[in-house]
């Protein structure tokens, strides 16, 4: 779960919490959710978020242990936990899944593939609805590098230097217009007086390893 969206209590149990530009985009959805003063979860309806008081409205409030309709009521956004899209109307999700876009972690698996995006340079990647997972690999061998894109990261650059120092990969990774791009760069170290040394570009590649109307990045 990713921790941005809420925080974890000693007994390890994951609280989630929901951001206020998040929250408004929810208006007159149905969700599932708990609050701080009944029992289990419930079902509502969101309305209106109120800058003033911070508060939002829920309506129609009904427990689904006892089925009692508590009517409307108003929380803060921290009040509203462990929350489920159930509205499947524009916006939402089907019912009975979650949104990543609310409820954060990667969301569901869209697709997993290899790309080459230069000579000896691959990348083995895994694209969820919230999260890219991508894992480069030079002649077959892995970099060591993990890269993780996600909503609020969505560009990573990294570089592997090689045998004896002169030479070097610069590789770059980034999410546009839910297309995943990668590029990467092999570069020289010369030295050109009399400003010393720099690093040349010697060869390298862009690629666009492929797009998907789910990505939610």
């Amino acid at each position: 779960m990713d921790s941005s969206y809420g925080y974890w209590r000693p007994d390890g149990t994951f609280i989630l919490l929901i951001t206020i530009p998040e929250l408004k985009k929810l208006k007159g959805k149905k969700i599932r959710t708990t609050l701080p003063n009944i029992a289990g979860t419930v079902t509502a309806k969101v309305g209106a978020y109120n800058d003033s008081t911070n508060r939002v409205q829920l309506l129609n409030i009904k427990s689904d242990r006892t089925g009692t309709n508590y009517g409307d009521l108003s929380y803060l956004p921290e009040e509203i936990s462990g929350l489920q899209v159930l509205d499947g109307a524009e916006g939402g999700t089907s019912p009975g899944t979650q949104d990543c876009t609310v409820t954060g972690g990667k969301g569901a698996h869209i697709h997993s593939g290899t790309a080459t995006v230069y000579d000896g340079v691959t990348v083995d990647y895994t694209v969820h609805e919230c999260e890219i997972e991508a894992k480069p690999k030079i002649l077959g061998i892995p970099t060591g590098g993990n890269f993780k894109l996600t909503r609020s990261k969505n560009r990573l650059d990294a570089t592997w230097p090689e045998a004896g120092g002169l030479t070097r990969y610069v590789f770059s990774i980034w999410v546009q217009n839910k297309a995943l791009w990668a590029e990467v760069e092999h570069q020289h170290r010369v030295y050109n007086f009399p400003s010393g040394w720099k690093w040349k570009r010697t060869g390298g590649g862009k690629t666009k390893i492929g797009s998907w109307a789910k990505l939610k990045i």
